[in-house]
């Protein structure tokens, strides 16, 4: 494909223009667009506690960058995190009354960027986009784990 090159620097630069403009319209002062995006996808799944391990495997996001991000968001007063008794090593998260109160704002911050970001695309072109960055995602995804297994 002739393309590759422009379609991973295009990737790339939208990926860093999200990051920016995330940055300028930060939902509130205590909490990053990184935070606030994995808060409404823990707020999305609508359970009462989870786990580490849990979320960084269906999040698809790395240990480090989960751990990272839930510090971040006990410090604030979104979530605690205390240890299980059968596992130290596990540690039971569960939402506070805070991040809750948050659950709106959050999906009104997402639905206004996200018609920001897609502005003057029609529908069908963005099913195609979506499909598209799905199967990047998924392609990315199982070569890595291609790669791990040969480790």
């Amino acid at each position: 494909m002739d393309n590759d090159g422009d379609i991973l620097r295009l990737v790339k630069q939208l990926g860093s223009s999200l990051r920016e403009y995330e940055n300028c319209r930060r939902l509130a002062d205590d909490i990053t667009p990184a935070q606030s995006f994995f808060l409404e996808y823990l707020l999305a799944q609508q359970q009462e506690e989870y786990f580490a391990s849990q979320i960084y495997q269906e999040a698809g996001l790395s240990k480090a960058t989960v751990s990272s991000i839930l510090k971040g968001l006990k410090k604030e007063g979104y979530l605690t995190m205390e240890e299980v008794s059968e596992d130290e090593r596990k540690k039971r998260i569960r939402l506070t009354p805070k991040a809750y109160g948050l659950s709106e704002p959050l999906k009104n911050h997402r639905a206004q960027i996200t018609q920001v970001l897609c502005a003057g695309i029609g529908e069908g072109e963005m099913e195609i986009i979506q499909r598209g960055l799905e199967r990047m995602s998924m392609n990315i995804k199982t070569d890595r784990s291609r790669r791990m297994k040969h480790v």
